[in-house]
């Protein structure tokens, strides 16, 4: 059976995001199925370790800086960087799959070439911090606030340094002198990926416009529905609707313009319920100072039998997110648990539900609009369909990718990912 390696940034305890999850899940697939697989990832920590997460082998090695990463591309000595050639060495994988870079060296897969040539190269773009450091893409409003507006895709270099010195504090000039060295190792990287891959047509097609990046065409596998979840009830309807969304308290993930929304609405009428961890305390004590604030709950971190139990009182959920989501895992769970949802008409989500369920990204008038139609509705009509409104929702957006994923489980992903 194959020896398979798996790349990526950051892997649980140390952080829990949809890239950890997704690694998580098709690692312990392809484990159960025979083949021997293992976890390589970076770590804050001054000193590598190898430990376990939930019977995976992972192997954490200290993470590069950016500009230690550029150094090692440019033949500088870097231990760092070694420590990833000598595990591919020491592991001698036939599959190495590469998730992200952030941490990593930029040459990884050209480390893999030369310490393990049969080794086959497979790398995963789950966002675009191959194009820009800050991962999303996204930029301050005509108000300097952050996340409002997705970058062009043919912004230049000069803007997107300027951007990203903004964001970790360095100056402009040292990102401006970085860029074209790390967008020409990142080019030359994904060129000897033997299998490049993305997960949303979405994606596919904002990345066909970055000029430098268009040649390189990542093939659209999208990622299987998430297992365990299952319908819950249908929570009972008084006169208040309950709306559910999680993930990170961040900015870009657009809690304010839900509650502008509830606040167009009869008052009483809507409570919204957060469910995850705040990431950003400045965001966080605007969230808890809105208007709205009343109509809230922040109930803080979960796992997924507290998102089960919360998800019975809820009617609804809604994803109001700002950036350009690549596929957005938490839609998945809510379509799983037989929840009607609502996303913006920008990233991947949008693919995966009906037009009457898009609202207009960042217009809190028009998601407005979209739940007072939920609010009208009795409890009966909020959601009666249960199970075959998920795969109805999964698969009605015109898309052949809807289509493909709502008939795609686990094992047919990973069977996918391991073909030639």
């Amino acid at each position: 059976m194959p020896r398979l390696l798996h790349c990526l940034h950051t892997f649980p305890p140390e952080t829990r995001g949809g890239v950890q999850g997704y690694v998580e899940r098709i690692a312990r697939a392809q484990a159960e199925r025979g083949d021997t697989v293992a976890i390589a990832c970076a770590t804050s920590d001054a000193e590598p370790r190898h430990d376990g997460w939930n019977g995976l082998d992972v192997h954490r090695i200290p993470a590069l800086d950016p500009f230690e990463q550029l150094a090692a591309v440019n033949g500088e000595a870097s231990e760092k960087a070694e420590r990833w050639t000598r595990l591919i060495a020491y592991f001698e994988p036939d599959v190495v799959h590469v998730h992200h870079w952030q941490g990593l060296p930029l040459d990884l897969l050209a480390r893999v070439a030369r310490a393990r040539p049969a080794a086959r190269r497979i790398a995963t773009l789950h966002d675009f911090f191959a194009t820009d450091p800050t991962f999303f893409r996204m930029r301050p409003g005509p108000d300097g606030r952050a996340d409002e507006w997705l970058a062009a895709p043919n912004e230049s270099l000069d803007d997107t340094a300027d951007h990203a010195a903004q964001v970790y504090g360095v100056e402009p000039a040292t990102l401006r002198a970085a860029m074209p060295a790390r967008q020409a190792a990142f080019v030359a990287e994904l060129g000897r990926a033997q299998r490049l891959l993305c997960p949303s047509r979405t994606f596919a097609e904002y990345w066909s416009k970055i000029p430098a990046f268009a040649h390189l065409r990542p093939e659209v596998l999208p990622l299987p529905m998430p297992a365990g979840l299952e319908p819950v009830p249908p929570a009972p309807r008084g006169d208040v609707l309950h709306v559910g969304t999680w993930g990170g308290l961040v900015r870009g993930k657009g809690l304010h313009v839900l509650l502008d929304a509830v606040a167009r609405l009869p008052a009483s009428s809507v409570r919204v319920h957060h469910l995850g961890p705040e990431l950003d305390a400045e965001y966080a004590a605007q969230i808890r100072a809105h208007a709205m604030a009343a109509s809230l709950t922040l109930h803080g971190p979960f796992d997924m039998d507290g998102l089960r139990e919360a998800a019975r009182g809820f009617h609804l959920a809604v994803f109001p997110s700002l950036y350009l989501e690549t596929h957005g895992m938490t839609v998945d769970e809510a379509l799983a648990l037989g929840l009607p949802v609502l996303v913006p008409d920008r990233g991947a989500p949008q693919e995966r539900v009906d037009e009457d369920s898009v609202f207009r990204v960042g217009d809190a008038a028009h998601l407005a609009s979209r739940l007072a139609a939920f609010v009208a509705k009795d409890a009966g009509a909020v959601r009666s369909g249960g199970a075959a409104d998920v795969a109805r929702s999964a698969g009605s957006h015109g898309s052949s990718q809807g289509s493909n994923r709502s008939s795609q489980d686990l094992n047919g992903h990973v069977a996918a990912l391991m073909e030639r």
